[in-house]
């Protein structure tokens, strides 16, 4: 989760963060998730634990200094403790944007 440095509030910036970790050589991707206060890491394929653990920690480390180059900070959270989720905003992605119509759509019919 992407929090305000100041306020420890989400922060909806992943867009911000992706763009400043574009360069850099990763074992994996971040990406966006539902809320824009969200980075998701995702690992390539791994043949070990060890190989794991050292891919989530090089793209831990990746957010982190995408984050704070940018006034954030990392938190790993499922939820923010005090902010309501229909309070966050969603992720400007196409995915996450017409997502709620095409749910509606299924529910309706």
């Amino acid at each position: 989760m992407l929090l305000d440095a100041e306020t420890l509030e989400p922060a909806p910036a992943v867009a911000a963060v992706l763009a400043a970790q574009d360069a850099r050589p990763l074992p994996g991707q971040l990406k966006t998730e539902l809320h824009a206060s969200v980075v998701e890491l995702n690992t390539d394929v791994c043949r070990s634990a060890a190989e794991a653990l050292a891919s989530v920690r090089a793209l831990r480390a990746a957010a982190d200094d995408a984050a704070r180059a940018n006034g954030l900070r990392i938190a790993a959270a499922g939820a923010h403790p005090t902010t309501a989720v229909s309070a966050m905003a969603v992720a400007n992605t196409c995915r996450f944007i017409t997502l709620p119509l095409a749910l509606a759509r299924e529910a309706c019919a």
